[in-house]
């Protein structure tokens, strides 16, 4: 039979393999469940050990925390950030025919640009026919479909495009890209408008000043050199 004495440091020994089980919580598949415990103080530092041996006597109690820590994903790749491709006219660029819109662009560009387009690994402000480039701060501009232009008289010509219809401001008379090529101009609902034609040296060749007229012809010869009118309205070339 067993004694009294023995009997007790059995009932000791399965109090404590109880209060050990209740710290440290069970496992099953590989998941582990921690059941929460009253212990006398703090276990702190003092870990499982302490936990233990105060379930068995401790007056002085708290309950543990039995919330499991988030899991930590030690496979996910680094973050990366993306780049936002904003070039300006002039930069390098590599595929021909790209476009980049006028929103993404660093620059301003020209008055009404349609964006950027890579032509021959340059980008170039993409405008409209004619359009207007105002100075030259941005001389690598091109048509959309590509056709490189230049900035003659504050518009944009492509090479050998002539102007044939033109509004007040002084012109250069020649078959070059943006001048005015000879031929006979008429324009159309005149009032005080003042046109000239001058040769090469700056001198007068014909000139006039019509206060009011339904029609205005105006002949430039071969041998003119420019031509300026104000106030005349739209010139269109007839022959």
């Amino acid at each position: 039979m067993s004694t009294p004495g023995r009997l007790a440091t059995v009932a000791l020994a399965a109090v404590a393999i109880v209060s050990l089980v209740n710290v440290v919580g069970w496992s099953r598949g590989g998941e582990t469940s921690v059941t929460p415990t009253t212990v006398c103080a703090d276990p702190g530092q003092g870990g499982v050990n302490r936990q233990a041996a105060c379930s068995l006597g401790g007056t002085e109690s708290f309950r543990t925390n039995t919330s499991a820590p988030a899991p930590t994903n030690t496979s996910a790749p680094a973050s990366t950030t993306a780049t936002t491709l904003r070039p300006k006219s002039g930069d390098a660029c590599s595929t021909e025919g790209a476009t980049v819109s006028r929103a993404t662009t660093s620059e301003s560009g020209p008055y009404e640009n349609l964006g950027l387009r890579c032509s021959k690994a340059v980008w170039s402000w993409v405008v409209k026919p004619r359009g207007s480039c105002g100075d030259t701060r941005f001389p690598n501009a091109v048509l959309a479909d590509g056709t490189a232009v230049s900035c003659v008289n504050e518009q944009y010509f492509a090479a050998g495009e002539t102007l044939t219809d033109f509004f007040s401001g002084t012109y250069t008379v020649g078959t070059g890209t943006g001048q005015v090529p000879p031929g006979t101009y008429v324009v159309l609902d005149v009032r005080n408008c003042y046109w000239e034609r001058v040769d090469r040296n700056g001198r007068t060749i014909e000139n006039d000043f019509v206060t009011g007229a339904p029609r205005v012809v105006v002949v430039i010869g071969r041998n003119d050199a420019g031509f300026t009118n104000d106030r005349c309205g739209h010139w269109m070339r007839v022959g």
